[in-house]
């Protein structure tokens, strides 16, 4: 959470933080989750010059453009994880 989160200016601004167990095939999820992020982060997603994603969210009728930093997959013997950054 950034400084001006913390000191209240954007009370509307919060951290979470969610696990999400991915059904199907084990192996073609893995290969999937490792790969490209664009085969499973919401479309539109832009890669940018930068490295992150642009995309779009939606919630009901409800549309946000938002960028997307995706960090490298890393792995335990039976779990899979990458940290994904959503940034309005």
């Amino acid at each position: 959470m950034n400084q001006r989160a913390r000191e209240g200016q954007h009370p509307h601004l919060t951290r979470i933080t969610c696990r999400r167990q991915l059904s199907g095939d084990r192996w073609p999820v893995i290969e999937a989750f490792v790969g490209d992020p664009r085969r499973w982060l919401p479309l539109p997603a832009v890669r940018r010059a930068d490295g992150r994603f642009a995309s779009t969210l939606q919630a009901g009728p409800f549309l946000r453009d938002v960028q997307v930093q995706v960090g490298p997959p890393w792995s335990l013997p039976d779990l899979q994880a990458r940290h994904v950054r959503w940034s309005p």
